[in-house]
């Protein structure tokens, strides 16, 4: 993010570092990028979470399954 602006951010709940520092490098940079979190193991405190964050939405995998895309 400190070089490249990106239009889309797809990020996992389960990263190693956690997902909270995407959103605050965003916010920090100013920066008018989407982020969209996914996780295989939804829960309704981490969708809560980043909603208020701002995520554009909060996905369930296997993404096939909820009709995101074309199998």
């Amino acid at each position: 993010m400190d070089e490249t602006e990106f239009e889309l951010i797809l990020a996992d709940v389960f990263l190693e570092d956690g997902w909270g520092w995407i959103f605050s490098g965003v916010m920090q940079r100013n920066l008018k990028t989407r982020v969209i979190i996914m996780t295989a193991y939804p829960s309704k405190e981490a969708a809560q979470d980043s909603l208020r964050m701002h995520a554009v939405d909060y996905l369930v995998k296997p993404l096939e399954q909820v009709g995101c895309l074309n199998a």
